[in-house]
């Protein structure tokens, strides 16, 4: 199912100018493959879920009919999209993180209080 200029295939779903196929679901100006989530200007492939990103400014058109790129246009930036795995991965990887720094500054602690007392 689509609407607007989006392209759905192989029952996925899209709006706006998104693509989505196999399954996929896609608005804005997203691409999703794969069994995948977009939206904005991303891209998610392989069962992953993606927003946000940088969409190319449109360019000007002159009278003349000559295409001008906007003053401090700047093309499209990159995105992330990561597996559900891989986002439960990166957060266990910032739990023990903050732990060790945490028993670090605990034992760094006891070692002063007995220098001072000392």
């Amino acid at each position: 199912m689509a609407s607007g200029g989006a392209t759905a295939l192989n029952d996925s779903v899209a709006s706006g100018d998104a693509l989505a196929t196999n399954g996929s679901v896609a608005s804005g100006n997203a691409v999703a493959d794969n069994g995948s989530v977009a939206s904005g200007c991303s891209t998610a492939t392989n069962d992953s879920t993606a927003s946000g990103g940088a969409c190319a400014p449109a360019l000007a058109v002159t009278p003349a009919g000559q295409a001008v790129t906007p003053s401090g246009a700047q093309a499209a930036g990159p995105s992330l999209a990561f597996t559900g795995v891989e986002a439960l991965q990166l957060a266990l990887v910032g739990a023990m993180a903050a732990l060790l720094g945490s028993l670090l500054l605990a034992f760094a602690g006891i070692g002063r209080r007995e220098q001072v007392r000392a």
